[in-house]
């Protein structure tokens, strides 16, 4: 499924994802849950051409898998929610829900009922998606703005 959302989003370029090791980074004041996996994506030459992250966020009684995708200038391009273990609230896996995102940046509002609209019935996974999104791309956002993404990632 990563895959297959990074070749949607570069699909003329033959993309590929190499693994970031998250230990060789400062994260400043963010807080980091444990559960995140970032990739460098590069076109055939190997030049970087956007970042994938991926990590976890709790739902009603179990987590989710989800992740995001950012150009080289921290705008995402792509959300998507990988594995979802719940019997309700599995309408945040909707592309359409999902489109919320695109073109936010940390600069931008990413609230909950504050440019991004809630699903109803599906309150908890809406909020901690909505949380978790926002506090990646404040992640992202932080290692660009202090050096630490550059194409030898």
């Amino acid at each position: 499924k990563i895959d297959k959302a990074i070749v949607s989003v570069w699909s003329e370029s033959a993309p590929d994802k190499f693994k970031v090791d998250l230990a060789q980074l400062s994260f400043g004041q963010i807080e980091r849950s444990g559960s995140e996996s970032l990739h460098t994506i590069t076109n055939q030459d190997k030049d970087a051409i956007g970042y994938l992250m991926t990590s976890t966020a709790p739902s009603r009684y179990d987590n989710f898998d989800l992740m995001v995708i950012y150009d080289l200038n921290m705008v995402i391009v792509k959300s998507d929610i990988l594995v979802y273990r719940e019997d309700w609230g599995g309408e945040i896996t909707s592309p359409r829900w999902l489109k919320q995102f695109i073109g936010k940046t940390s600069s931008d509002r990413i609230q909950l009922n504050h440019g991004i609209q809630g699903i109803s019935g599906a309150t908890i996974s809406c909020r901690s998606a909505v949380q978790e999104i926002k506090r990646l791309t404040h992640l992202m956002s932080h290692l660009h703005t202090s050096g630490q993404l550059t194409s030898a990632n």
